[in-house]
């Protein structure tokens, strides 16, 4: 789910059904995709977003918003940099992140990378592996 302006760059296989308008000044398409048993991402490249972006799948590659929110569910599996203005992680993520607000790790978070943001809180039974830069707040 992507609420607001979002851009990719990449590789998208398709196996469902791709519907909406495409224009010259922008439009919109939803992309519904059929379940997938191979460990294939459905989206390998650069994501960019304003406002929210929920992952409830597996995507690889890069996700950057300047301020906005990243969720990612507790089903997901996230192979990528990430850098946004706050992630509540829930599910698994494979890289470093980068919050300019904070970063949240759910009960059943994974996360295999280096965190750095100026604030941080991990509930019981998230997992992480990896390093912890602690930055200064904005204001």
């Amino acid at each position: 789910m992507i609420t607001g302006e979002a851009t990719y760059r990449g590789y998208m296989p398709v196996d469902g059904v791709i519907s909406g308008q495409l224009t010259a000044s922008g439009g919109g398409l939803m992309v519904k995709q059929r379940v997938r048993s191979d460990s294939d991402p459905e989206l390998d490249g650069e994501l960019s977003f304003k406002d929210l972006l929920r992952i409830n799948g597996h995507i690889r590659g890069k996700v950057q918003s300047e301020r906005g929110t990243l969720i990612v569910d507790d089903a997901a599996t996230v192979d990528a940099q990430i850098e946004v203005g706050v992630a509540i992680i829930s599910g698994e993520v494979n890289g470093d992140v980068f919050a300019r607000e904070r970063v949240e790790l759910g009960h059943g978070a994974v996360i295999n990378g280096n965190i750095s943001t100026p604030l941080l809180s991990i509930k019981p039974g998230a997992t992480f592996h990896g390093d912890c830069r602690m930055l200064k707040t904005a204001g």
